[in-house]
C-alpha cells in the first residue's frame, strides 16, 4: 500500500490550483503507465504564466519530491538561471510552490518597471 503520493500526483494538485488562481500553467511532461517521464532531458515539468507578465515572461518550474533526483541537463538549466527546481511535499507543495511563482513575479514586476519609457 502506497501512503505518499507520487511526483506526478503532487504537480496535478499544483497545477490545479494555479489554474484556479489565473495562472496559465503547460505542462510539459509526458509520462509512461508507469510514471516515467519520456520527455526531453532537461525540460522543466510546468511552464506557467500570468497575464499581467510581459510577453514571453514565463516561470520554468520543476518539481521534486524531497529525495528525487535531478538530472545532469536539469542541474544545468538551472545553474543557467532559466529553470527553478523546488522540492515539494504534500503538506506544503502549495505554499512552497506559490512561494517561488511570487518571488518570480516580483522580479517581472521590478524588470517590467526598469524597462518601460
Amino acid at each position: 500500500m502506497r501512503l505518499e503520493p507520487t511526483e506526478l500526483e503532487l504537480e496535478h494538485l499544483v497545477v490545479d490550483y494555479l489554474r484556479s488562481h489565473g495562472f496559465t500553467v503547460v505542462i510539459t511532461g509526458k509520462y509512461t503507465k508507469s510514471q516515467q517521464a519520456v520527455n526531453d532531458p532537461g525540460c522543466p515539468d510546468d511552464l506557467i504564466h500570468r497575464n499581467s507578465w510581459p510577453d514571453g515572461m514565463n516561470l520554468n518550474l520543476e518539481l521534486k519530491k524531497l529525495k528525487g533526483k535531478v538530472s545532469t541537463e536539469q542541474q544545468l538549466l538551472a545553474d543557467a538561471g532559466a529553470t527553478i527546481i523546488k522540492r515539494i511535499q504534500l503538506y506544503d507543495c502549495i505554499e512552497q510552490v506559490m512561494q517561488e511563482v511570487e518571488r518570480f513575479e516580483a522580479s517581472v514586476i521590478a524588470w517590467a518597471k526598469s524597462h518601460t519609457l
